[in-house]
């Protein structure tokens, strides 16, 4: 018996998706390239799209979190792994052929059988590719339980404070001015051991920090709550001093990577007010919610998609200096289209080839075994 999702979680992970299209939106059209620092500046327009546009690490560390929190728990099989590969696969390779069918993109067949091995290809682990990532991630998932259920309270305390130190606290802070006037960064990487280390967090969530319907969901408004000021204010505070210092740290620096500070504080504000949010079983919330990873797979699937959606598609850029009302509703409404076209598309997937995929692997009695 296949055991009902959580809506109140799921509903959490349809709004993470919309906010990762709203990110893209933004950074993937070129409009952060027209901010301009001075007081003479579309400064409403812009404070607006940097806000609009700031939340998609936030949001990835919210999906880690869901999976470390349901996962900690649960046994890692084959089939689950398979079943996202085979649909990172699709993805890769029938927007492949659509692009180079219509002489889109100068992609060959380098490209197309790169589509079977995207955990190695050039947008792949070395990259920032969250589903290439997660594929990795997942085949680790066995080995972190071990590590989870191995510690005690404290232990797995300390575990998380050194990684959040140097994951976060050096990242976010450690900022440098060289001799040249220009802001050097800490660059710790974000990549597997950062995911790991959110993949802990849910953990240590569902082992140590049980639900509480009541006292968790105000607990949780309130931290979403200042979550969101400290983002905006950070946001606000740093256009402020690139005024007076145009080199510095991009405005949105503190949200930027999932590993800052305001990004994990806000993903984790944002779980915790979910998982204890009373909402109902809801079979629509679900169905759309099956298709969060489709919605990723299809608007982000490569640079060239990027391009033609935000860039040549909806032209946002140009809408840049229109007045603010007009450029919240467009941002929203092209969103909004985006958001349903690639839900529509990954049912239409899941219905015509994942299930029939399905139920072939689910006859193959050793994929449903633990992993390991």
């Amino acid at each position: 018996m296949v055991k009902e999702r959580k809506s109140n979680i799921e509903c959490l992970r349809i709004i993470m998706m919309i906010v990762v299209v709203c990110h893209h939106y933004v950074v993937n059209s070129g409009i952060p390239e027209l901010y301009t620092f001075t007081p003479s500046g579309n400064s409403g327009n812009m404070l607006f799209y940097e806000i609009f546009g700031c939340g998609g690490k936030i949001a990835i560390d919210v999906f880690l979190l869901i999976s470390g929190y349901f996962m900690c728990t649960s046994n890692a099989t084959l089939f689950k792994w398979l079943k996202l590969f085979f649909e990172y696969i699709f993805y890769n390779i029938v927007i492949n052929l659509i692009f180079m069918a219509f002489g889109y993109a100068p992609f060959g067949y380098k490209e197309l059988l790169s589509g079977f091995f995207p955990l190695f290809d050039g947008y792949g682990i070395g990259k920032d590719s969250f589903i290439s990532l997660y594929l990795v991630l997942f085949l680790l998932i066995p080995f972190l339980n071990k590590l989870i259920h191995s510690m005690d309270r404290r232990e797995y305390r300390i575990l998380l404070a050194i990684l959040l130190f140097f994951f976060t606290v050096i990242s976010s802070f450690y900022l440098i001015k060289s001799e040249n006037g220009s802001w050097v960064l800490s660059n710790n990487w974000e990549g597997l051991g950062w995911y790991s280390t959110v993949y802990l967090i849910g953990g240590y969530i569902r082992l140590h920090l049980p639900e509480n319907k009541i006292s968790g969901f105000r607990t949780g408004l309130a931290m979403t709550i200042l979550s969101a000021v400290l983002v905006c204010a950070s946001i606000i505070g740093i256009n402020y001093i690139r005024l007076k210092e145009p080199g510095f740290i991009g405005s949105t620096h503190l949200v930027y990577g999932g590993n800052k500070i305001l990004a994990i504080t806000s993903a984790v504000s944002l779980f915790w007010l979910f998982l204890n949010m009373k909402i109902k079983y809801s079979r629509l919330i679900n169905t759309v919610s099956s298709a969060t990873f489709g919605v990723l797979m299809i608007h982000a699937n490569s640079n060239t998609m990027r391009h033609f959606i935000w860039v040549d598609l909806f032209q946002n850029t140009s809408y840049y200096n229109v007045p603010l009302k007009t450029a919240a509703l467009r941002a929203i409404c092209v969103v909004a289209i985006v958001y349903v076209s690639c839900v529509i598309l990954d049912l239409l997937r899941q219905k015509l080839i994942e299930a029939p995929l399905v139920g072939a692997l689910e006859k193959i009695k050793f994929l449903k075994k633990p992993m390991y």
